[in-house]
């Protein structure tokens, strides 16, 4: 370490007001514990523009020994990494039941996932573990109106999937979306299977049954 100049907070003047944290560009000073404390030591480039900020008269400039200023540091701080972003699954729009074509290609033999409002919120995973390479449609048994379109839709897209599956909670308002999708393959002709996924409120799957 070199000497160089850097700030001394007197703790007995300062009384937390946070003045000279605002102050400081370089993000070297916080209030913790009622009071200003230097963060870093190579946060703090010694040119006391902190100063001006105190009233009570508490930051003063002082030469000792101290760790470098790191600049790129100060800058990093004020432009952190980007978080990673993770890719949607999502392979078409609309999405919701009532505003999809059931006839529209993306839906021709295809692996089908008709999923509740709820489910894509309370599974993390739900990109990953359900929707990655099927065709999605959501829907919501217990608000949504229109139960007959419903079920025509639903007939229609059980007839040209590939596979099926529902992804409902474990609530039992959510069960309606399931009984609907049976239902609705009642119109077919032969038994096209049905795998249903639960959901839990806390996030994961409780049960997996096919029917």
């Amino acid at each position: 370490m070199a000497t160089r100049q850097i700030i001394e907070i007197d703790q007995d003047k300062c009384n937390g007001c946070g003045a000279c944290e605002t102050g400081c560009p370089e993000g070297a000073l916080r209030i913790i514990d009622g009071v200003a404390r230097l963060v870093g030591e190579n946060l703090c480039d010694g040119l006391g523009a902190c100063l001006g900020n105190c009233p009570f008269g508490a930051i003063t400039v002082v030469e000792r020994e101290a760790e470098d200023y790191d600049e790129a540091k100060v800058m990093a701080g004020k432009h952190p990494a980007p978080a990673a972003v993770i890719p949607s699954a999502l392979s078409h729009w609309p999405i919701q039941l009532h505003l999809v074509n059931p006839r529209a290609r993306q839906f021709e033999n295809a692996d089908l996932l008709v999923a509740a409002d709820c489910t894509a919120f309370a599974l993390g995973s739900f990109h990953g573990e359900l929707l990655e390479g099927r065709s999605l449609v959501i829907a919501c048994p217990k608000l949504d109106s229109g139960r007959e379109l419903y079920l025509e839709k639903l007939a229609v897209l059980l007839a040209s999937a590939a596979t099926v599956t529902v992804a409902i909670m474990e609530v039992p308002c959510c069960s309606g979306l399931l009984k609907m999708l049976l239902d609705a393959r009642e119109r077919l002709t032969g038994h096209k299977p049905v795998n249903a996924v639960i959901v839990g409120i806390e996030g994961g799957f409780v049960a997996r049954k096919t029917f």
